[in-house]
């Protein structure tokens, strides 16, 4: 299995001027280090539950037909489309109507449609490729524990530039609790 980002969304998840509220920073000289460590909170809080938070658009690839399909990294918006990739290389996009989009639980999955048969024509590899959207369509439908989360991230990153920290003589990562509020929602893959 491969997923591929297509396209990120332009805005994150919080904005520069309420990261810059919550460190207390009213200057811009360093607006453009608190906009990287946005993106880089963002994206390590994305990747650590297995999620996307705004709609971001990827492209599932599989080596193998095996329906259902649970597309990863939720909530999912839409399934753009579904193609069958032939031994050629050419690739098939599927009618909607030979397959059904569960959007109803957690996890978005694809079934196949009653009676559909695949071409025998196909690739050994990369056989199935379904591109979606996945995440949000706006910031205010994203938890708020998760801004919590990228606040205290970005927070952290602001205050202490170095990976750990010395207490007295013995080194020590610091611990921003950052986790045990991601883990309340996180999709562990299996």
């Amino acid at each position: 299995m491969q997923l591929k980002v297509i396209e990120r969304p332009e805005d994150f998840v919080v904005n520069l001027e309420d990261v810059k509220e919550h460190l207390r920073v009213t200057l811009n000289d360093e607006d453009v280090l608190i906009e990287n460590y946005i993106q880089a909170a963002t994206q390590y809080c994305e990747d650590y539950q297995n999620r996307y938070y705004l709609n971001t658009k990827v492209k599932l690839i599989l080596d193998n037909l095996h329906f259902p399909i649970e597309l990863p990294r939720p909530p999912l918006q839409t399934v753009e489309k579904v193609e069958l990739q032939k031994a050629d290389g050419t690739l098939v996009e599927l009618d909607s109507n030979n397959y059904i989009v569960d959007d109803s639980g957690s996890f978005g999955w694809i079934r196949l449609a009653n009676n559909y048969s695949f071409p025998s024509d196909l690739a050994n590899s990369q056989v199935l490729q379904v591109t979606y959207m996945a995440g949000h369509n706006h910031s205010d439908d994203v938890p708020q524990k998760i801004k919590e989360a990228i606040y205290l991230m970005v927070g952290h990153w602001y205050e202490n530039r170095v990976a750990v920290t010395t207490t007295g003589a013995v080194p020590q990562e610091i611990n921003m609790t950052v986790e045990a509020i991601l883990n309340q929602d996180r999709v562990v893959p299996v």
